[in-house]
């Protein structure tokens, strides 16, 4: 249901709101899963801010949380975006790499 927010004050663009109930969310032992940080890297995605949302998907990835193959989409079609097809391609051989068959 979180998630709802995180859309909410991302579809405005407060990604300081939207840090800020990360934050809270976690001061309570309330830890985000792959959803929440998908509807966030897709709001850095769309913003042009793909260093923000690979970092976030770096962060994910240090917290043990798995992406699904949403998170994974999402991602490398905001770096496709920028222009930076062979990062999204290094995202898609880690994807393989690292997702079970």
């Amino acid at each position: 249901m979180l998630e709802v927010g995180f859309g909410g004050y991302c579809k405005l663009g407060d990604m300081d709101e939207v840090k800020s109930l990360l934050k809270e969310m976690r001061s309570h032992d309330i830890q985000p899963n792959e959803v929440t940080f998908t509807v966030i890297i897709d709001s850095y995605s769309k913003m042009g801010s793909i260093g923000k949302a690979s970092e976030l998907f770096d962060e994910m990835l240090k917290e043990g949380i798995i992406p699904d193959s949403v998170t994974y989409k999402t991602l490398m079609n905001g770096i496709f975006k920028v222009g930076k097809a062979e990062e999204a391609l290094k995202l898609c051989d880690y994807m393989k790499s690292s997702t079970p068959l």
